[in-house]
């Protein structure tokens, strides 16, 4: 590993933002060959996350996660994200150990209303 992710997502991000739109996909091209080159293509989901991260809150926004114990319809999910404001990174996640309810996370705050939190809770 020649750097970590948050430098090259630091870098993608600071070079996107001093150049035009239609330059972007050049500018993402070069950046993956240079990550490939430094031999630090086993880090492409890392720096993706960190990039997104940092674009997020660039533009005021937060990151949110939203984790449902089952799979929700399109409707309940759209209902969902517009609850945020629009900048907000919202992603929707099933997790089926929490057994009933839901968990959500934006940036360092968490709000757990599911039955798993609720059991360990009570026996605890």
């Amino acid at each position: 590993m020649k750097y970590p992710a948050k430098i090259y997502a630091q870098a993608l991000l600071e070079t996107l933002n001093t150049s035009p739109r239609q330059r972007w996909d050049k500018l993402i091209k070069n950046c993956a060959e240079l990550i490939a080159r430094n031999g630090d293509f086993s880090l492409a989901d890392k720096i993706t996350a960190a990039a997104e991260k940092l674009w997020t809150r660039q533009n005021g926004g937060r990151m949110v996660t939203v984790e449902t114990a089952r799979p929700i319809d399109e409707k309940l999910t759209d209902q969902i994200k517009n609850f945020f404001a629009p900048p907000d990174h919202v992603e929707l996640k099933t997790n089926l150990r929490l057994i009933a309810g839901v968990r959500i996370t934006a940036d360092d705050t968490e709000l757990d209303n599911s039955l798993a939190a609720k059991l360990n809770k009570i026996f605890a």
